[in-house]
């Protein structure tokens, strides 16, 4: 059954695999900052983002330790994203990419090889938020939210085509 796992992460640098068809314990449980390539000691061992693929195959996490993806039948880290000074605090799978940002003003587009293939500018200088329309496969929309009173609105994923914002009375 594919779809069948969720994931967890955490602020003690572990990631968790749950079983939804029986969530009563972890089924595995992975710590990406013990691995050489992805820790940054200096950025803590704390995970603020964690997403799995459509079909129950791969997972990206990062945060403290880098930006990474991990094929899940054989719990072993495949590719490390170069993401030198910023901590990544979202992520999302997107058709055959990634895409993440985090405390930084941009949004980052990945191949899933780890080659960046975009860095689209964003109103908020820390994100929290990347969330894609997933009701029309005619009219893609990205949002982009975070530290600020807009919400960035790309109709093509390379750049802001506007902001909505919002401000308080």
């Amino acid at each position: 059954m594919k779809n069948s796992l969720c994931a967890s992460a955490s602020e003690d640098g572990s990631v968790k695999l749950w079983d939804l068809r029986d969530s009563n314990v972890a089924i595995h449980t992975m710590e990406p900052y013990k691995n050489e390539v992805c820790a940054r000691p200096e950025y803590g061992k704390w995970l603020g983002c964690v997403t799995l693929d459509s079909g129950d195959d791969w997972l990206v996490c990062g945060g403290g330790p880098r930006l990474s993806m991990w094929h899940l039948r054989s719990l072993t880290a495949t590719t490390i994203f170069d993401t030198p000074r910023a901590c990544q605090q979202c992520v999302t799978f997107y058709q055959e990419s990634v895409i993440s940002a985090g405390s930084e003003p941009f949004v980052n587009h990945w191949f899933v090889n780890g080659d960046q293939k975009a860095q689209v500018p964003c109103t908020p200088t820390s994100v929290f938020s990347v969330e894609i329309n997933p009701n029309s496969d005619n009219h893609k929309v990205l949002c982009v939210g975070g530290n600020s009173s807009q919400i960035d609105v790309c109709l093509n994923f390379g750049y802001k085509a506007f902001s909505l914002s919002f401000e308080m009375d």
